[in-house]
């Protein structure tokens, strides 16, 4: 298991607020040029954007949280995890499970985001391949020829 990089969560996290920024900038040039946009949409697009801040925030607090807890336990002398206390581990299958959550929730409304982009001006050759492709294949069709994902598994 890799050590959280806490570099990495909040680079993470300022690059999903600055997403936000520039869609309130994009949102606002589009209205002065008087562009005929659904303003509900758009600001569906906007409240997308701050969800997948939130789940990006809550995801990097948790790896910190986890990696909080496990570091005082470390590896033994053969290079495998020292087992943690009870209390520890019954907090981690916690986090595993909110971590699933959010991760699919992150894709769900990626997704959704992804639909609503293809409608707006200058927005709509956006390609999310990534979300599309674990939306679609993972989440959605996890039987498909082209995925064949039968084994539930998350994480590493």
């Amino acid at each position: 298991m890799q050590p959280y990089n806490k570099e990495f969560g909040e680079e993470l996290l300022s690059e999903f607020t600055q997403c936000v920024t520039l869609y309130d900038d994009y949102y606002r040039r589009q209205d002065a040029l008087g562009r005929d946009f659904n303003r509900d949409v758009t600001s569906e697009a906007r409240r997308r954007l701050v969800q997948l801040r939130t789940i990006i925030q809550k995801v990097v607090t948790f790896e910190l949280e986890c990696s909080d807890a496990t570091s005082p336990f470390g590896l033994d002398a053969a290079g495998f995890p020292v087992p943690v206390s009870r209390e520890v581990g019954k907090r981690l299958v916690e986090i595993g499970d909110e971590l699933q959550f959010y991760t699919e929730a992150f894709y769900y409304f990626a997704f959704r985001l992804r639909c609503i982009f293809r409608d707006l001006p200058n927005l709509a050759r956006l390609e999310c391949k990534g979300v599309r492709d674990v939306r679609n294949k993972l989440l959605e069709h996890p039987e498909g020829r082209d995925s064949n994902v039968f084994l539930e598994s998350f994480g590493e």
